[in-house]
C-alpha cells in the first residue's frame, strides 16, 4: 500500500487501537486526531454492538 503525505490525503495518518495485546480497531485520516476519532468511532461501535472480539 502506497501512502502519499501530501495535505489532506485522507489516508496520511493512521491509528490502532490495542486492548490487551489485541488490536481492536484501526482507522485512517487526514490528521493525527481525526485517524483518533475515526479508529474510537468504530471500536465503540464495535462494543455497542456486541463485537469486540
Amino acid at each position: 500500500m502506497k501512502f502519499l503525505k501530501n495535505h489532506g490525503d485522507p489516508k496520511r495518518f493512521s491509528c490502532k487501537i490495542y486492548i490487551n495485546g489485541f488490536k481492536k480497531a484501526s482507522s485512517f485520516g487526514h490528521s493525527h486526531k481525526k485517524a483518533e476519532k475515526n479508529a474510537a468511532s468504530i471500536l465503540m461501535e464495535k462494543i455497542f454492538q456486541g463485537k469486540e472480539n
